[in-house]
C-alpha cells in the first residue's frame, strides 16, 4: 500500500496544478497511506487550488466539503507546520470567497487555535490579519501585520504582510 501511495503521489506531482486528475491522485495517495502528512497536505492544497481556480462557480457545499477534509487531516497532523499553513490558507480563502459571518468567524477561530499551538507561525498570522481586515477589525489586523513586519524574517510572507499592512494604514486614514 505504501508503494502504491508513493506511486499516486509521484504521478500527482507531474500533473497540472489543481486539475481534477491531480486532486484524485493525491486523494488516492492519502487514502493508501493515511499516516503520511505530506500526502494529506498536498491533497488539501490540490483540492483547495482546484476550488480557488473556479471560485466564480463555487457553492457553499464546496466550502463545507473542503473544510470537512481539512478538519479530518488537520486533526491527525495538527502539529505539522506545513499542515497548519495549508489548512489556515484554505480556511481563509473559503471565508474570503463566501464572506459569510459564520465562515469568517470559523476561520478566525481556526487560525487563533493554530497560533495557540504554534505562536510563531507567521503565515497563519498573516491569514488571521486578513480575516480581521475583512471583518472590519482593523486594529487587530494592523497589530498582527505590524508584528510580522517588525519580527519576521525577510520572506515572501513578510513582503505580503507589508503590502497588506500598508493597505490597512491607507484605509484607516
Amino acid at each position: 500500500k505504501f508503494i502504491q501511495a508513493d506511486h499516486y503521489f509521484r504521478l500527482a506531482m507531474s500533473k497540472t496544478q489543481a486539475s481534477d486528475e491531480q486532486v484524485d491522485l493525491y486523494r488516492k495517495a492519502t487514502m493508501a497511506n493515511p499516516y503520511e502528512s505530506d500526502y494529506a497536505v498536498k491533497y488539501i492544497d490540490a483540492l483547495g487550488g482546484s476550488y480557488i481556480a473556479r471560485s466564480h462557480s463555487l457553492i457553499n457545499s464546496d466550502a463545507t466539503r473542503l473544510i470537512l477534509i481539512i478538519d479530518e487531516y488537520f486533526n491527525k497532523f495538527h502539529h505539522r507546520v506545513n499542515m497548519q499553513s495549508v489548512a489556515s490558507y484554505y480556511y481563509t480563502a473559503m471565508a474570503m470567497v463566501f464572506q459569510t459571518d459564520s465562515l469568517l468567524n470559523e476561520a478566525i477561530e481556526f487560525d487563533k487555535g493554530i497560533l495557540v499551538e504554534t505562536p510563531s507561525q507567521l503565515k497563519v498570522m498573516g491569514d488571521l490579519a486578513s480575516l480581521y481586515k475583512a471583518t472590519g477589525e482593523i486594529d487587530k489586523a494592523e497589530k498582527l501585520y505590524k508584528y510580522i513586519k517588525d519580527t519576521g524574517p525577510d520572506t515572501e510572507i513578510k513582503s505580503e504582510a507589508l503590502r497588506l499592512y500598508d493597505s490597512v494604514e491607507v484605509n484607516s486614514q
